[in-house]
Parts: structure tokens; sequence; C-alpha cells
């Protein structure tokens, strides 16, 4: 079997890929939301990270239509996200979707991490400068910058 030198390297370092949860646009607003995520997905493979997106997963086996696939989607992003190193929410517009991932990520005290459509960082977890995200959203993120305040 023929591997890459990124898993060579890592393999002899016996460290194991970083897995990186991805919160993208994905709704019917983002026509290239799809590709973009793939396109991401790829960026991280060739750094050297695991990419995890539900929405590219799913998508293929479930009929996103439907509430009861919606909701078993729901339950899988969890279980996604607790095997997951870091989240990166991608993109400067955020979804409804997008949010609850970052809430369901900050509960499981996951570190969030801010990525302009260029993959370059905005912040992380509250340096939120350049993204557009609900008043709900940025209580939820001040929430984890005064929570960790407090660990210091």
């Amino acid at each position: 079997m023929k591997t890459t030198a990124i898993y060579q390297t890592m393999k002899g370092m016996d460290k194991k890929m970083k897995r990186i949860y991805l919160i993208t646009p994905f709704d019917g607003r983002n026509k290239n939301g799809k590709k973009e995520t793939k396109n991401y997905c790829n960026s991280l493979i060739r750094s050297g990270m695991l990419p995890i997106s539900p929405y590219l997963f799913c998508g293929k086996y479930l009929d996103l239509s439907t509430m009861d696939d919606r909701e078993l989607m729901d339950d899988l992003e969890i279980e996604m996200m607790l095997d997951s190193d870091e989240a990166w929410v991608i993109g400067c517009d955020t979804t409804k979707s997008m949010e609850c991932q970052v809430m369901n990520s900050i509960s499981l005290d996951l570190p969030v991490r801010f990525f302009n459509p260029q993959l370059q960082e905005i912040g992380a977890g509250f340096g939120t400068e350049g993204i557009h995200i609900s008043s709900r959203m940025k209580d939820l993120i001040r929430f984890e910058e005064e929570c960790r305040c407090e660990e210091d």
C-alpha cells in the first residue's frame, strides 16, 4: 500500500491527524456550498488534517428534506464533534444550522476557530471581527470568553 509523505511523517511520530469538524454554510442560499466545502476539505487534507464534514457525509446517505433524517443528522453531528479536536467555522455569513453547531461545540468544550472563505483565521473562540453572526451567537461566544477567563 502506497502512503503519502505526510502520513509517513505522522506515523513515525506516533501522532494522529488533527480532526477538524467543519461548520460551513451549506444551505439553499449558497449554491456553491457543496463545492466550497469539498475545497476546504481538500485544503485540510493536504495540510495533514482530517476534515469532518457532516453535510458532505450525511448528505450522501440521508434525505435531509425530511424531519426524521434532519433529527438523525443532529445526533450524528454530536457524535462527529465528540471525535473532533477543533471546530472550524468557515465563511463570513452564518446560517441558523451553523449557529447551532457552534453552540453544540461550545457545550462540548470543543475549541471553536473562525476563518474567512480563504481559510485565513479571523479569530479563535471570540475574535469575530469581519464575520456576520447573530446576537445570540455573540452572547454565547462572549460567555465562552468569560468562562475561559475564570479558569485562568
